[in-house]
């Protein structure tokens, strides 16, 4: 079974000496064996992105089963300019 996801997180700012700005989020994808509703296999992206705070981070967290297929997969954790 194949599962395709997006996270896209984004902040902006115009003068960081009185904002801020913030932008998190999660995508989890969970296989759930429906007899006895337990949880078969999991994966899940964390990111966040904080302005002018240098907090930014994305990881993820996988059960063994779960194969990312380096050919597909791409997580860029490159951070920058005004975001």
């Amino acid at each position: 079974m194949n599962f395709f996801g997006n996270l896209e997180l984004e902040t902006s700012i115009d003068n960081n000496s009185v904002e801020s700005a913030r932008a998190t989020g999660d995508i989890v994808f969970k296989l759930i064996d429906r007899s006895n509703n337990k949880e078969i296999d999991f994966f899940k992206l964390t990111g966040n992105v904080t302005t002018p705070v240098n907090n930014d981070f994305i990881a993820y967290n996988k059960s063994d089963n779960v194969i990312l297929d380096k050919n597909t997969t791409i997580i860029d954790s490159r951070f920058g300019g005004n975001q």
